[in-house]
């Protein structure tokens, strides 16, 4: 189960302008900014969430509020022609004060000399605007929520200022200048420990202060880069540095991002090299403090373009909550002249690839190397904001003379998203995707490094008390090695093009086990559920069986890969041994396993997988349900079948979070098909095998309900089927509670069932040392080694008094 999903993207805007400019690769083009914070009030005096709103800066034309729910443009504030802005602008709402602030970068009116010093302000309304000429080049503007009526100005030299929103008072100047050119800058707002984490310490400065960060690169020193924070101390009015630390990076950076929630940064270079850092902040001897970047993991993207000598900085990177960072860049495909663009979601803990996305335009004449840039930014309705810019440098002709100047076509794209913190099962999950879209795969999608995986532990593992620690480790580094030998040559073995069924059958049995011990069941020509599963039982070894080595994930991946990816090779007998060990997991496979077997109609295997495979996406278990509402009278899938699968779509292991959000796939038609099977689920009480089942029911209906409620409201054809849902609840929550009355009654009885499970433990395995000791007594020749064998196995069935099992850890050194 991955920790994000990407949802499908959809276009809100686009814009087509000329900007005149001979350098694109230094112009600003579009920008978005979500809004500061509080509620906007339209044109026709309704209010809207700002978490829906975003702000689309566009060159050449002006400034446009966008309402992301219905896709509309609530407000506009136009540019006259020939003014150049500097960036993105800001609009936010301060005691129902509106305020939207520009910085411009030039204009036909404008003296070189005041280029990037002006400042534009509108104040509630499009015509009241105010410009505003400053001392210092300015690099960027910030707001921040624990700052509601100043504005923070980053100047190009490093310095900052801090501004009332009317623009008419200058709060706090930093005192000095940093040192080198502002190339990147945050703000951020320090937090209480005890509800959200911050990178920056209360002992240093106090709660709801804010933090500018700013990145500076050194001007006699290419690659070295000083980053510098500053904050806001409100007693003494002043910007106060912080603390400094130094960074360097082989290439020239693309873009930034930063958590202030544990203070990791991470650099996207223009070769592409993802790095992720973590600032660090000391205090030492004093009050001085001591800032230091270690670097924490690093990544080489192949095949993709994310800088342009012709255009400038191609790439953009924007952060997630809960660890995460989106990535939207050109991937360049065969031809080096085309390219799609793509979004994709990385973790930053352990730099796997959790989601991507690929956009598609209308216009396909914008794909391709050389021909657009990127933005993206963050909104806080779990929406991804990104602007794909196509330009094409070409002269224009007026009357007098010919100029240089840039077509721009840009499209505004949106992309819901649902997230959940990190985790190592989710990063493991996407091992394979991460390998793949890094390029470091071959052909079949294996690692180039081999590797025999996961090791398994036992207390065979143990080594001898008579052997030497590095005669145990030869002998251990050599079992490895020979382990690894065999398992390369049976997956060179199994994956050949030319091998048929027949022989990968038996070239796998034979590997796993020793050759020629095994017994493969005939499945019958009429598949059913009930013959795999009778065929799953009878696969067997004859005898003991004996391992050539175990099978890692690499192994095993490799293999079901194999199985899945032709529809004309199909080694059943593998497929179902490995769903009886549990060895099959949904994400080893490409497009997933279910969608494979709905779409070869193998409807006898569906029920199996949902038992055996855990990792089963939400996606496509509602894609399976789909396919169970769509069938017909026709169909292959029989009612009790259909009911059946449904069951265990209920029961799959799933998050409930995004199975709210898979369900939303489910058209107007198919949810009173799914209302009547969750209303046969509920009326079949003996088909709740515990309170577990029914939770699990009640769980699923609510994500069904609150997914298409408006549908349901708006259907009195559904509103007696909702009311048989709500009985039925209402029936079975009330038979609960009375079975949970009669837990004190049946305490007793419980408690001497353990006791009695308890003694009948220590009868059994007292008679159990009894005839280990007839044993060694008759085999004295076998003693040393009967006994430490006998003594591992006393050990580990040894039970307490309630016959819960004891376990003991042993810990031995190489």
């Amino acid at each position: 189960m991955p920790g994000v999903v990407l949802e499908e993207p959809f276009s809100i805007a686009r814009f087509h302008n000329v900007i005149d400019s001979s350098d694109i690769s230094k112009q600003f083009t579009i920008g978005l900014n979500p809004l500061d914070h509080s509620i906007v009030a339209t044109e026709n005096d309704e209010t809207v969430d700002d978490s829906d709103l975003v702000l689309v800066s566009v060159q050449g034309e002006g400034i446009k509020l966008y309402n992301t729910a219905d896709q509309k443009c609530i407000k506009s504030w136009t540019t006259p022609p020939g003014l150049v802005l500097n960036g993105s602008a800001i609009h936010r709402v301060t005691d129902s004060t509106e305020y939207t602030f520009a910085l411009v970068a030039s204009g036909k009116d404008i003296p070189k000399k005041d280029h990037n010093r002006i400042i534009w302000m509108w104040k509630n309304g499009t015509d009241n605007r105010i410009a505003k000429t400053l001392d210092e080049r300015i690099y960027s503007m910030h707001v921040s929520s624990a700052l509601s009526s100043h504005i923070i100005l980053v100047n190009q030299n490093g310095s900052i200022v801090l501004m009332n929103n009317d623009l008419d008072r200058t709060v706090a100047k930093s005192s000095t200048p940093s040192s080198g050119t502002v190339i990147w800058s945050s703000v951020f707002v320090t937090t209480n420990p005890h509800t959200k984490p911050c990178c920056v310490s209360n002992s240093l400065v106090p709660i709801n202060s804010t933090i500018i960060l700013t990145i500076n690169a050194h001007d006699n020193s290419s690659g070295r880069y000083a980053i510098y924070l500053h904050y806001y101390n409100e007693e003494q009015r002043s910007i106060v540095p912080l603390v400094k630390a130094e960074m360097v990076l082989k290439d020239k950076p693309v873009a930034f991002t930063f958590d202030p929630a544990d203070g990791r940064i991470t650099t996207l270079g223009s070769g592409g090299k993802w790095t992720v850092w973590r600032l660090k902040i000391k205090q030492e001897t004093g009050r001085k403090l001591v800032g230091r970047l270690d670097n924490q993991l690093s990544t080489q993207f192949q095949g993709y373009q994310l800088h342009s000598d012709k255009l400038g900085d191609v790439a953009a990177l924007a952060p997630l909550s809960e660890g995460y960072v989106a990535m939207v860049a050109p991937r360049l495909k065969n031809s080096k002249y085309s390219a799609e663009h793509v979004v994709s979601i990385w973790d930053v803990k352990y730099g796997t690839l959790q989601a991507e996305r690929i956009l598609n335009l209308a216009d396909k004449s914008a794909c391709g190397k050389d021909k657009c840039i990127y933005k993206i930014s963050v909104l806080s309705n779990s929406h991804i904001a990104i602007t794909i810019s196509a330009l094409v440098s070409t002269v224009a002709k007026d009357t007098k003379k010919s100029r240089a100047v840039t077509d721009a076509k840009s499209t505004v794209i949106l992309c819901p998203f649902y997230s959940e913190p990190i985790s190592l099962m989710a990063a493991m999950g996407r091992m394979n995707s991460t390998a793949k879209f890094l390029g470091i795969a071959d052909d079949n999608n294996n690692m180039e490094q081999g590797g025999v995986g996961i090791i398994r532990s036992d207390m065979d593992a143990l080594m001898d008390e008579n052997m030497n620690d590095d005669i145990f480790y030869e002998n251990w580094i050599q079992t490895l090695e020979q382990a690894q030998k065999k398992q390369d040559e049976s997956i060179s073995m199994l994956l050949k093009p030319s091998i048929n069924v027949k022989t990968f059958t038996s070239t796998f049995f034979s590997r796993v086990g020793k050759k020629e011990e095994y017994n493969l069941p005939t499945i019958e020509t009429t598949k059913s559920t009930q013959a795999y599963r009778n065929a799953m039982a009878e696969i067997q070894w004859k005898g003991k069986r004996v391992q050539n080595f175990g099978m890692s994930h690499h192994f095993v991946s490799s293999i079901i890969r194999k199985c899945f990816e032709n529809p004309g090779f199909w080694p059943i007998h593998v497929i179902l041994y490995l769903l009886k060990i549990r060895h099959i997991r949904s994400g080893d496979i490409d497009g997933g396993i279910l969608p494979i077997l709905v779409e070869r109609n193998e409807w006898a295997l569906v029920p199996i997988v949902l038992e055996n495979v855990p990792d089963i996406p939400e996606v496509d278990l509602v894609l399976l349900l789909k396919a169970l509402l769509a069938q017909g009278d026709t169909s292959p899938v029989e009612s009790s079948t259909r009911e059946e699968l449904f069951k265990y779509i209920i029961d799959s292991p799933h998050n409930d979070i995004f199975m709210q959000q898979a369900l939303k796939r489910l058209t107007a038609t198919e949810i009173p098909r799914a209302v009547e099977l969750l209303i046969w689920r509920l009326e079949n009480v003996q088909l709740f095998e515990s309170s577990e089942t029914f939770f699990n029911v009640i769980e699923f209906t609510n994500a069904l309900l609150d997914s298409h409620y408006p549908v349901i409201i708006m259907e009195p054809t559904l509103y007696e089927a909702v009311n048989k849902i709500q009985e039925l609840t209402l029936e079975y929550t009330e038979m609960a509670d009375q079975v949970d009355r009669l837990r004190g009654m049946l305490g007793p009885f419980e408690r001497k069932q353990r006791q009695n499970i308890a003694q009948q433990i220590k009868e059994k395995l007292a008679l159990e040392q009894q005839q280990q000791q007839r044993k060694q007594k008759q085999k004295s020749s076998h003693s040393h080694k009967h006994s430490s064998k006998s003594k591992r196995r006393a050990a580990a069935a040894q039970h307490d008094e309630q016959g819960i099992p004891v376990y003991r850890v042993e810990i031995f050194n190489f």
